[in-house]
């Protein structure tokens, strides 16, 4: 059997020689045959000079020598391309495959969301929650009238609080709509001046709001003069590589199968948060009634704040993804603006997907998700403190410009809103166990053992002492600027010996401090 096999194996060789040697030898004996007969010719016509046709004969059959010796190189370099071929034109496939199917996610949370109210499911599990809050709340009414009526609580609160409580459960899927409506409004009309830009040239008109997930995928990567020659990726990519092959007309490709997967593995990247952003909607907007019936009548803000901030978060994400897709689309509209970094429009466009992913998953996803898993709540405490601490960073900035300008007015009005933002911050601690904004979301697993160094703070403290030694002056000066009256006379103290002296007239900007 072994013997069979190595004998299969040298014929196999030998065929595949045979093909190449026809393949590439053939012209060099189609070239000899017709010197000779040229040669033939040319010596019968004039009596033959057998000196000129040995010479060419001998000439051809050096060719033929060399090509004999360079078959081995040419077997190499037609397999090696052939190879490659296979290699980049299966990996091409399968990246392709994956994409166009994660392609649909794009199309649906991208840059224009279903509305959670059109989707039946979900419409009807809000509504399902809604009537089960709406009757809790009916229960709380009735246990509150029956202590109105004993005297122990006032009717207007509680009628106010079942209210809100009604209005705002039966309403939240609509509240969820019209936020979603806001952010696909105003994505659309950030990307469409882009895209006006990037077809205007070609003559083209797209509309953002129209744009398949494909197309999505793909435009940041396709010159304005190849649109619509594919809608899969890797002909952007392994066009340059493939030899003799042009799959998209007029798209001059750059950066092969490593620049393929770097941008493939970006929107594959981008597609699971947009499917994660799709759950949290739909999750959001089937329990919203939970979260706000839960505030009302408990009187704790904090799952109302949490669910809030989850919703804003989540839903308004899909405005920095327009602001990148916009940028990549201006790039590759402007090949001068890639120039400028000494790269392709494809490469820095792969670079800017995968920033756009990094900050999406650091500031969005990942505090989204540990929000999550405080479900009573979703963190809100947590959220009241960060936006307190952001309130006493604000009020901070207001007081350093006041130093800065010496206007004490501007320094209290400062002081004020870092007092009133610190109040919300130890208010949003105290609601989730005093643990700090980072520990409640996660945000940092290595908690520093010291403070990091604030690279501001030697500036900062330079402009307090300057604010400090000039209100130290002021008051200094104001000690001084004081005037006494001695019958007809003006008395006032000598800055340097501290005894009375006598000025002709009240001193201008003095106080009157009475008689000496």
């Amino acid at each position: 059997m072994r013997k069979i096999m190595v004998v299969m194996f040298i014929m196999a060789v030998l065929s595949f020689s045979a093909v190449f040697v026809l393949h590439y030898m053939q012209p060099a004996y189609a070239e000899v045959a017709s010197s000779s007969e040229s040669s033939s010719s040319s010596a019968a016509a004039s009596g033959g000079d057998s000196g000129s046709s040995s010479s060419g004969i001998i000439g051809k059959l050096v060719e033929l020598i060399n090509a004999v010796l360079d078959l081995p190189k040419k077997i190499v370099d037609y397999l090696l391309n052939t190879m490659l071929n296979i290699i980049f034109s299966f990996w091409g496939l399968m990246i392709d495959a994956a994409l166009l199917f994660w392609a649909g996610v794009l199309g649906a949370g991208f840059i224009h969301t279903t509305l959670p109210g059109s989707i039946d499911w979900v419409r009807h599990g809000n509504g399902t929650i809604a009537t089960l809050c709406i009757v809790i709340s009916v229960l709380f009414l009735v246990v509150g009238v029956i202590h109105v009526f004993h005297g122990k609580r006032h009717w207007l609160p509680l009628v106010r609080t079942f209210v809100i409580a009604f209005l705002l459960s039966f309403f939240s899927v609509q509240i969820v709509n019209v936020l979603v409506w806001l952010a696909n409004t105003a994505s659309v009309s950030i990307m469409q001046g882009a895209l006006d830009g990037y077809t205007a040239p070609v003559g083209m008109n797209l509309s953002a709001g129209s744009l398949s997930g494909s197309q999505v995928m793909t435009l940041p990567f396709t010159s304005n003069t190849a649109i619509g020659g594919t809608k899969l990726l890797s002909p952007l990519f392994l066009d340059a590589i493939l030899p003799g092959v042009s799959l998209v007309p007029g798209q001059q490709a750059h950066g092969g199968i490593i620049a393929l997967l770097i941008a493939a593995s970006g929107w594959i990247m981008v597609c699971f948060m947009v499917v994660f952003r799709i759950l949290a909607i739909i999750l959001g907007s089937i329990l919203a009634p939970v979260y706000i019936t839960m505030s009302v009548w408990s009187s704790e803000i904090e799952p109302a704040v949490g669910w809030v901030a989850l919703m804003t978060r989540t839903v308004f994400i899909q405005l920095i993804w327009a602001v990148v897709w916009q940028l990549m689309v201006t790039i590759q509209a402007q090949s001068s603006i890639a120039s400028l970094f000494g790269l392709t429009a494809n490469a820095v466009n792969s670079i800017i997907l995968w920033a756009m992913g990094i900050i999406s998953y650091l500031f969005w996803a990942k505090p989204t998700y540990h929000q999550l898993k405080a479900p009573v709540t979703l963190a809100g405490g947590a959220v009241i403190e960060k936006t307190g601490k952001i309130g006493e960073g604000v009020g901070r900035v207001v007081q350093l410009v006041g130093m800065a300008t010496l206007q004490p007015e501007v320094v209290a009005a400062g002081g004020k809103i870092t007092a009133g933002g610190k109040a919300v911050a130890d208010k949003g601690a105290a609601m989730h166990g005093g643990r700090s904004m980072k520990d409640a979301l996660d945000l940092s697993k290595d908690q520093r053992a010291t403070p990091v160094p604030n690279p501001a703070a030697p500036f900062v403290q330079k402009i307090e002492k300057k604010y400090l030694e000039k209100q130290k002056d002021q008051e200094e000066t104001k000690k001084w600027r004081k005037y006494w009256t001695l019958q007809d006379k003006y008395i006032v103290k000598d800055r340097q010996t501290g005894l009375p002296v006598e000025v002709p007239a009240p001193p201008e900007g003095y106080e009157y401090m009475g008689e000496w």
